[in-house]
């Protein structure tokens, strides 16, 4: 199946913005990532234009003088505060060009370009499972932490459910891999996301890109951006709008009367009917977002920065119907489900539910950054919630083998503290402080084999801080040495219910149950050496120790599975190059 697309562009813009390294090339390490903390953007800007006190201030050094010649100003980071730029770190960036020419919509879209990442999810728009370098959790209920932090303009992701929403208006993506062991918000012990959406810089700016393709497909995006109070106050909104029809036939859709499975398959085993009026047709896509952003710019006598950021979005898609290609074709002997698609086409099947992924998202962040002398002071308050509902045809067929309807909601604060500077030429240091709460309730029903009902219900709470220092010693004018050390400490509540029900007769039974809590503590951190041979050519060596609490089972139903956790995950990693 092939999507056609159609796409329009119209605008104003006085400002370009771009950031990063290029079409998905992967800067090597010792090139300049970025920490979350320091989010990047360039401006070109005409040599005959005035420079501003933000060029001042981000720039670490006084304003240029525009009789210089100047035609491009690159700016790294929008604080003053260090960007360990030489760190020996293995990052792959993607700039706003590169999104754009891609149609990135989701972070999963970046995994086909970057070298050992991988991305997947059971789901439509919710709960991505990720890796990077085989490191990672293959596990898609709601309470699962992944070893791949996700940060959304600095502010470490959680849920999961929340993960995919925030792919619009970005001036960057930068994939990091390897153990997180130093100044990020949350411990990782596989590598981190860093999604960077463009800031307000005290500009008029708009775009608006509109695209047309076949089932219908409607995609707009757009940002404005106009200055408040000139030099002191900004605002830049944006958005992105996605529509589709369904690309999936669905033979059941559209009966008049409930009617047997057969009706759809030829044949079948189980007697439960296939619900009259379902769609004809499913996997469609309908879903928003959006974002504005209010930034206080720094003042002349106080080296201030504040940025405001408020963000939400919606799914209402269909929940992700999938294809039943199962290896017993057979409805007798040990095949307990008696059915499989085989008609070998990917865009039809037969199903008996058909309903909507519901996802509500919301979020808030304030940012802001001080510098007193050569210290440099951020602070990072933020807020995420997401509510999320999934009538989900988990067989993939026309029978009752087992049907879900998925219900959570979560909620996290968190703080991140940091402090940087300088000392003499040499040293550049951080030290900081993180913390984050977050409190998930789950609600679940699974039907089975038409009659069997499984209710679970299940709270966690989690409680993660962390202090963190790093720096980087020039020892000789080419010998250089990172260093960071972390303290990572965690605690998780677990409390689950599960009941086995009979639809028949409404009584139910207990099946699992329990709470149970645990803390874990563990310090991580890394070390490298760089030597600079040449001015093009820097050789390496590094060591990482990464680090990922327990975790629960929060799929658990029957009596015979586990509720305790299992241990933390710890990953040491070595690096030449």
């Amino acid at each position: 199946m092939r999507i056609l697309r159609l796409t329009l562009a119209v605008g104003f813009c006085v400002l370009v913005t771009a950031v990063g390294s290029g079409a998905g090339q992967a800067q090597e390490e010792g090139e300049g990532p970025r920490p979350p903390g320091d989010d990047a953007e360039a401006t070109t800007t005409d040599a005959a234009s005035e420079p501003s006190q933000d060029d001042a201030l981000e720039g670490g050094g006084p304003a240029l003088d525009p009789r210089e010649g100047i035609e491009e100003i690159l700016i790294t980071g929008e604080q003053a505060a260090p960007t360990f730029e030489d760190q020996s770190t293995s990052v792959t960036s993607f700039d706003a060009a590169d999104i754009e020419a891609q149609n990135f919509a989701d972070i999963r879209d970046i995994s086909g370009y970057t070298p050992n990442l991988e991305i997947k999810s059971a789901f439509a728009a919710s709960n991505p499972t990720l890796f990077i370098r085989g490191v990672g959790l293959n596990d898609i209920n709601p309470n699962s932490n992944s070893a791949v932090a996700v940060y959304n303009d600095d502010v470490y992701m959680n849920s999961p459910a929340g993960q995919l929403g925030q792919m619009f208006d970005l001036a960057a993506v930068e994939v990091l891999r390897g153990p997180q062991a130093g100044a990020y918000g949350r411990n990782a012990s596989a590598g981190a996301i860093h999604v960077i959406s463009r800031k307000p810089v005290g500009e008029y700016d708009g775009r608006v890109v509109a695209t047309y393709g076949n089932f219908n497909t409607l995609e707009f995006q757009g940002a404005v951006e106009t200055p408040i109070v000139e030099n002191l106050l900004s605002w830049r909104g944006a958005f992105r709008l996605n529509r589709r029809d369904g690309i999936t036939e669905n033979r059941c859709g559209g009966l008049p009367q409930p009617q047997p499975p057969f009706r759809c398959t030829g044949r079948s085993r189980f007697p439960p009917l296939v619900p009259a009026g379902l769609k004809e047709q499913v996997n469609d896509r309908k879903n928003w977002a959006a974002r504005g952003l209010l930034r206080l710019e720094p003042l002349d006598r106080l080296e201030m920065d504040w940025l405001l950021n408020v963000h939400g979005g919606r799914n209402r898609g269909d929940a992700l119907q999938f294809q039943h290609v199962g290896t017993r074709p057979t409805y007798g002997g040990g095949d307990r489900t008696g059915y499989r698609d085989r008609d070998d086409d990917l865009f039809a099947g037969a199903y008996s539910r058909t309903g909507l992924e519901e996802l509500d998202l919301f979020g808030a962040s304030l940012k802001g950054t001080w510098r007193v002398g050569e210290t440099t002071f951020t602070s990072i308050t933020a807020y995420e919630q997401n509510d999320r509902t999934i009538n989900e045809n988990t067989d993939a067929s026309p029978e009752v083998n087992i049907e879900s309807l998925l219900r959570n909601d979560a909620y996290q604060v968190s703080q991140d503290l940091r402090m940087g500077g300088f000392y003499a030429d040499e040293l550049e240091w951080e030290v900081g402080a993180y913390g984050l709460w977050e409190e998930l309730n789950s609600d679940n029903e699974y039907l089975l084999l038409g009659n069997r009902l499984f209710t679970q219900q299940f709270q966690q709470k989690t409680l993660a801080l962390a202090a963190y220092a790093q720096g980087t010693w020039e020892v000789l004018e080419d010998v250089s040495v990172d260093a960071a050390l972390r303290f990572n400490w965690e605690r998780k509540q677990f409390d689950l219910q599960a009941l086995r029900c009979n639809t028949q007769n409404d009584l139910c039974d207990p099946e699992a149950g329990g709470g149970e809590g645990d803390t874990w503590a563990a310090p991580t951190g890394e070390l490298a050496i760089r030597w600079t041979v040449v001015e093009d050519l820097t050789v390496y060596g590094k060591y990482a120790r990464g680090f990922k609490s327990g975790h629960f089972n929060g799929g658990a139903v029957l009596e015979q599975q586990l509720v305790e956790p299992v241990a933390p995950e710890t990953v040491d990693a070595f690096e030449i190059g």
